[in-house]
């Protein structure tokens, strides 16, 4: 018989990691994945030490061609069966967008969108033969607006929101759950990678991330179709209530390269 997982992307770092943590002392079986292979290998060790449940690792590169293959094919060689999904891996960059070669757009498409839905087709006819199954999609609450100098960003993410609405309309008669986490601002890799300031935000705006993945699988068990967690609970009736204009405009001064740094 196959065995059950949760498959994590981007599990070598950030909220992936978090969400291997809190699966695991859940006592599910995983499938983790990322391209920072020895940095998955090291929690790999750690998770099955201390909770004694299986883990599996395999690297990938979403961006490419085969990586959602090598997953798969991972997959289908240990006999596993993806009973949840969640699709952490994401990237993004704080850049005007004639400012990068197209390479690396291409990448964040492939990443945050294209890799995303390949996964999930991937794993949904067992999901629905089986007549059970969880996924969870990480946006950010940079979906609800638009976002200058993270204008492919906050697109790519206001995809996968919609994305995730749309599919969980279509399979919640099928017992499979589907919810999407749009974390606002969460201490991790990606502002520091991006060189936010951050130094002026209030401290009621930050989350940890161990909350912010307590909250999405809090969510997900019950079928909540979005997950704001904490303060950014407000946004999506903040964006229907101010003009979009008006939003990019406040964003533009927030986010202009340069002018906090």
């Amino acid at each position: 018989m196959a065995r059950d997982v949760t498959l994590i992307t981007g599990a070598s770092g950030g909220l992936g990691e978090v969400f291997a943590r809190s699966m695991s002392r859940r006592g599910h079986d995983l499938l983790i994945t990322a391209r920072r292979h020895s940095r998955l290998e090291r929690l790999r060790e750690e998770l099955q030490r201390d909770h004694g449940n299986r883990v599996w690792t395999v690297r990938a590169d979403l961006a490419t061609d085969g990586g959602v293959g090598q997953i798969m094919d991972h997959v289908a060689d240990q006999g596993l069966h993806v009973r949840q999904l969640i699709n952490n891996a994401g990237c993004g960059y704080r850049v005007g967008l004639a400012e990068r070669p197209w390479e690396d757009w291409e990448r964040l498409i492939r990443v945050n969108n294209l890799s995303l839905v390949q996964l999930t087709r991937a794993v949904l006819p067992g999901m629905i033969d089986r007549g059970e199954g969880g996924i969870l999609n990480v946006a950010s609450a940079a979906a609800f607006q638009p976002l200058p100098w993270f204008c492919l960003y906050a697109s790519s993410k206001s995809f996968v929101l919609s994305f995730s609405q749309g599919l969980g309309q279509e399979v919640r008669r099928q017992g499979i759950k589907v919810s999407c986490l749009c974390p606002g601002m969460t201490y991790s890799e990606f502002v520091e990678t991006n060189g936010i300031d951050v130094s002026g935000l209030p401290g009621f705006v930050w989350m940890q991330p161990e909350a912010v993945v307590e909250a999405s699988l809090e969510a997900l068990e019950r079928n909540d179709p979005v997950c704001t967690p904490g303060f950014y609970r407000a946004l999506p009736v903040v964006e229907r209530m101010l003009p979009r204009r008006a939003i990019a405009a406040v964003a533009r001064l927030l986010l202009q390269p340069g002018s906090h740094s």
